[in-house]
């Protein structure tokens, strides 16, 4: 028996999309994996992003943005990821300007939604269909957590 994570769905939730998941299954060996544990490991990849104990041994480099600044900052990171990590600080160029806008509260409300999932606060995919494919995993999983 595994760890629950809060980003898993119930059973009785998995079988509403079971067979969405069995139809798009091409037809070759017997299935050898828990097919909800593969779920919900994408979900939990999804929520969690690639937290900082998470990374691999190779990084590297470090991006942050100018919240995150100074000298037990940049110490802090060497500490966790080792001592070839370079910081770096990323600073806004531009003056930020809020303007009103009609019905903007309901897109923001949707982009609030996503920014609970770590793997969507920025693009790092290679591909834009696995980004919009990981946007509609999370407001399936939204949608899931309602019934």
């Amino acid at each position: 028996m595994r760890k629950s994570y809060p980003s898993d769905i119930s059973r009785e939730q998995f079988e509403i999309i079971r067979p969405l998941l069995q139809s798009a299954r091409r037809k070759t060996c017997p299935r050898r994996v828990d097919l909800n544990e593969v779920f919900c490991a994408v979900l939990y990849l999804l929520r969690s992003g690639c937290q900082g104990r998470m990374l691999p041994e190779r990084v590297q480099s470090v991006l942050c943005d100018s919240g995150y600044r100074g000298q037990p900052f940049a110490q802090g990171v060497r500490e966790i990821l080792g001592q070839g990590v370079t910081v770096q600080i990323a600073k806004r160029r531009e003056p930020h300007a809020f303007e009103v806008m009609p019905k903007r509260w309901i897109v923001e409300r949707s982009f609030a939604w996503l920014e609970k999932n770590r793997r969507l606060w920025k693009n790092c995919e290679r591909l834009l269909n696995t980004s919009l494919q990981f946007i509609h995993l999370a407001f399936l999983a939204r949608l899931l957590k309602r019934l």
